[in-house]
């Protein structure tokens, strides 16, 4: 291989320079010439044989060759002078140490460039461009998964070439590692294994990077629910390119139904019968989304095909007015304790009494009534409703661990209904009883004698 440039010699004898040479070779036989080894016009040093130069320069191509797989190119600008000075004269091995440190050799190969800027190589033309191809494959691949999706256009959002040139092998990669450089910034991935009690903020603010760049360096989440032992990669991306597509999308959109309630007065107030089922309408919406690395930044609506109307839902509610059963004197629902009061307290507003006694304990109806409601509310628990007339009283019962009475029964003053748990948002056993009047919650202690 050539070097470049070309090794220089600098010897110029005259004829007559010789035969003084020769004249006085017995006098200055101790004297014989060395030569000065300069790299960029940085002086080395000195070594007897210029011949050495050229022996160890081939030696470090050469491993350089076997090394990158690729055809090394020498650089620096090497010159041999004469001299006469001989102190400290570089030996082979030193030789080629100072070498090994300053001299540049570059490899011939393929690079591609990001906006005029060399960010990974490879060895081969094809599996450069390939790289590049692959990138966008894996993006259409992805896009697919989304359903009755096509790209209709995807390019970088940079300038991206792939150029022959004499490369650093510094940038050498193989086809995947150089994917991830341009895709990520780093063919280093740092992973986390989710541990118990862990989130994506606690992950985040866990390793310093913001919760966005933690989402967008796992792209492949769905949610942010995270299984114990799932991997997470906590290299934040800095991409060198960035893809940009425009995507077709054909979505099936429900169109929303009406609902209509109608009044029957033969039912009673919480008897509900649906007449007619609602039926969502259906249009075909053709969209046209960008997104930028998956991402979506913009969508239009293309076209809207309609495919059903919608059919109104009916329901028919019971208007029966309830009968005035109630006497306007409460019996006290439970025997126990009253562990709180109605009003505001710590916690907040409490709009009922709290009456402790062991589960089990029989819970009677205050006063005579209908049942309008028996079942479960989140924080009622297993709760009792009574309306005492028309929907003007009605009378709670909550916390139950059993309802003995259901929905349309009409029961007494002191008829058993139920039994003392602690369902719902409960501390332990006890009735929430409640006094509502016209829908609002009034004290209940207002209808008892002082206690």
């Amino acid at each position: 291989m050539q070097i470049r440039p070309e090794l220089r010699k600098g010897v110029a004898f005259a004829a007559v320079a010789l035969l003084a040479v020769a004249l006085v070779w017995g006098s200055t036989a101790n004297k014989t010439h060395a030569y000065e080894l300069w790299v960029d016009e940085q002086k080395i040093g000195c070594l007897k044989q210029e011949a050495e130069v050229q022996s160890v320069i081939n030696d470090l191509v050469q491993r350089a060759a076997e090394t990158f797989k690729a055809e090394p190119v020498v650089l620096s600008k090497v010159s041999t002078v004469e001299t006469r000075e001989r102190t400290a004269l570089l030996s082979v091995d030193e030789l080629k140490s100072a070498l090994d440190g300053v001299l540049k050799i570059a490899v011939k190969a393929y690079a591609i460039e990001v906006n005029g800027q060399s960010v990974v190589a490879l060895n081969d033309k094809q599996q450069a461009e390939k790289v590049l191809e692959d990138i966008k494959s894996s993006y259409i691949e992805g896009a697919s998964r989304r359903g009755n999706v096509s790209v209709e256009e995807l390019r970088f959002n940079e300038s991206v070439t792939v150029v022959e040139q004499n490369t650093d092998p510094a940038l050498l990669r193989e086809p995947e590692a150089a994917k991830q450089i341009l895709l990520r910034g780093t063919d280093k991935i740092v992973l986390h294994t989710v541990q118990r009690g862990q989130s994506l903020w606690s992950i985040a603010n866990e390793n310093h990077i913001p919760l966005d760049a933690l989402r967008r360096a796992n792209p492949e989440l769905v949610s942010d629910r995270l299984q114990i032992g799932q991997k997470l990669s906590v290299t934040v991306a800095e991409p060198y390119v960035n893809l940009v597509s425009v995507e077709r999308q054909i979505q099936m959109v429900n169109i929303a139904f009406r609902t209509e309630v109608q009044e029957d007065d033969q039912l009673w107030p919480w008897q509900t019968i649906t007449k007619q089922g609602g039926v969502y309408g259906k249009k075909e919406v053709t969209l046209e989304i960008k997104r930028q690395n998956g991402r979506e930044i913009a969508r239009d609506v293309i076209s809207e095909k309609h495919i059903s109307d919608p059919v109104t839902c009916i329901l028919v509610r019971g208007t029966k007015i309830l009968p005035d059963l109630g006497t306007g004197q409460f019996a006290w629902p439970v025997v126990g304790q009253i562990t709180s009061k109605f009003g505001y307290r710590r916690s907040g507003f409490h709009s009922g009494l709290d009456i402790a006694a062991p589960t089990g304990t029989t819970v009677f109806a205050a006063d005579s009534g209908t049942v309008v409601f028996a079942g479960y509310k989140s924080y009622y628990g297993r709760v009792i409703e009574i309306d005492h007339g028309g929907g003007k009283i009605i009378t709670v019962y909550g916390h139950n661990s059993a309802l003995l009475a259901k929905v349309g029964d009409q029961v007494k003053k002191g008829q058993p209904i139920a039994r003392v748990g602690s369902t719902g948002r409960s501390t332990g056993p006890h009735v929430h009883f409640e006094v509502r009047i016209d829908g609002t919650p009034t004290n209940p202690l207002s209808y008892y004698p002082a206690r």
